[in-house]
């Protein structure tokens, strides 16, 4: 708030608190003319009389006076259809239903052929497997056994493409020879790149007439079927003695981690989850799993060595790139080499670090009788930042530098850092089925390909492009 005092304007923060005290205010007040904001606390137990007490500003928090002590809950929306999505709207308070696209229907049919009829008409990458009458949904594997190519399905044509890698070197190690053949042992002949696959006698591929005794799994919680692939698929049956908590999308498998991917295995209805593997392609930031932060996402952290001088070209822009402007990367003479900016100022009474958001220095006075003197940091927790911020020790410097949100969920949106809000935040996306397109799919990894199949199924493979085995 604004005070004219003795002729000149005074400001000051203006108080924020709603009078309910199951709301948290925050503090100071919001600019731009936002005003104050307060947000539920779902641990409230404050004592009260009537629900009134235990109000909050949010129209799907439900406030509830129980014995004394406020209880807030979320409004819980079911319209008794299996086939749509009923959620409140934050605007209005209301139930609201809409279709669910995956929503598979019933009555379908499997011929002698295995031609399964009855299931509707998708994405031509999708195909269909017919279980107790319900469609199940299975994805087209496309795979030509080179290791040097991608390999992945048109979903315009439904048709298998196979992309050329270029300056491809062959396979490393066995997995990259994969060819999802039960009869075949698949092994890298590294000194030539080239894979090899052995087949094992006596082994059949299954068909539908054989289906009952090759694909036979002996649980009597699956389902046995044969793909038209010749490959055996077990598909939970779903039975009340063998129930468990199936899946449809990837919405369905939100693990809580911004460190870990969930995804919906399509044939067997059962969440899968991966840990985040960062990796931005460039040799000159740290790549692996210990670079996820909980909370936060991966985390651009430099390395001054580039891997070692990792080998480069003028036509990879990104081979050496580093986002932190307090460090200088560059291919030079076909090796990718980086710089820390110095920011010593020779006083042993100042901390001294680098803004890697702006690139410039920062000198703070150090407390009386606390001098740090001119050696530098050697430990990440003496570079103090603030929640919006990551601190680094590099080459004896602390280095700053904003945090970038990512909790790699299709169905959050303005991944973003607020201090007010101690840290990142993710706002749900109301009515989200999971991914609409591509980018949706994002798992914090350059080196694989992210593909939306159909609504709320991602599929995450390794892309096999040079430098990502």
């Amino acid at each position: 708030m604004n005070r004219c005092f003795h002729g000149s304007c005074i400001t000051r923060d203006s108080p924020c608190d709603d009078g309910l005290p199951c709301t948290v205010n925050e503090e100071p007040c919001q600019a731009l003319g936002a005003g104050c904001s307060a947000e539920p606390d779902q641990n409230c137990n404050a004592a009260c009389t009537n629900d009134a007490q235990c109000a909050t500003h949010e129209k799907c928090t439900i406030g509830k006076c129980v014995s004394g002590q406020c209880q807030l809950s979320a409004k819980l929306c079911e319209d008794g259809n299996p086939c749509t999505i009923a959620y409140c709207s934050a605007a209005t308070g209301q139930c609201v239903s809409q279709a669910d696209p995956s929503c598979q229907s019933n009555g379908c049919t499997t011929n002698a052929q295995g031609v399964v009829a009855g299931c509707p008409a998708s994405n031509p990458c999708v195909t269909y497997a017919c279980a107790q009458n319900n469609c199940v949904t299975l994805a087209e594997v496309c795979n030509d056994l080179n290791p040097c190519t991608v390999d992945a399905c048109d979903v315009a044509t439904g048709t298998c493409t196979y992309t050329a890698i270029p300056n491809c070197a062959g396979c490393a190690v066995d997995k990259d020879c994969e060819d999802f053949s039960p009869c075949t042992v698949d092994r890298c002949t590294t000194a030539t790149g080239q894979c090899e696959h052995a087949y094992l006698a006596n082994c059949e591929v299954c068909t539908v007439a054989t289906s009952l005794y090759i694909c036979n799994d002996f649980d009597d919680c699956t389902l046995d079927l044969c793909g038209s692939d010749g490959l055996c698929a077990h598909i939970p049956s779903g039975t009340e003695e063998c129930a468990v908590d199936f899946c449809s999308t990837d919405v369905d498998c939100v693990s809580g981690s911004t460190c870990a991917v969930g995804r919906c295995d399509s044939v067997t209805g059962i969440c899968a989850f991966s840990p985040v593997y960062c990796r931005d392609g460039s040799a000159c930031t740290k790549d692996g799993y210990d670079v996820c932060v909980e909370g936060v996402g991966c985390v651009e952290i430099p390395d001054l060595t580039c891997g070692g001088g990792a080998a480069c070209s003028a036509n990879q822009p990104d081979a050496c790139k580093v986002d932190n402007k307090c460090v200088t990367a560059a291919c030079v003479a076909g090796k990718c080499q980086a710089t820390l900016k110095s920011c010593n100022d020779g006083d042993p009474c100042t901390f001294d670090a680098c803004d890697g958001t702006t690139g410039t220095c920062i000198h703070e006075e150090a407390p009386p009788g606390q001098c740090p003197g001119t050696a530098g940091c050697t430990s990440d927790a003496q570079c103090l930042a603030n929640s919006c911020q990551i601190g680094q020790c590099i080459g004896g410097m602390c280095v700053t530098h904003d945090k970038v949100c990512n909790d790699y969920l299709s169905c959050t949106v303005g991944d973003a850092c607020d201090q007010l809000k101690e840290g990142c935040y993710f706002d749900l996306k109301y009515g989200c089925l999971g991914c609409s397109g591509d980018p949706d799919c994002d798992d914090g990894d350059v080196c694989t390909q992210d593909v939306c199949l159909g609504p709320g199924v991602c599929s995450n493979q390794p892309s096999g492009q040079p430098g990502c085995n």
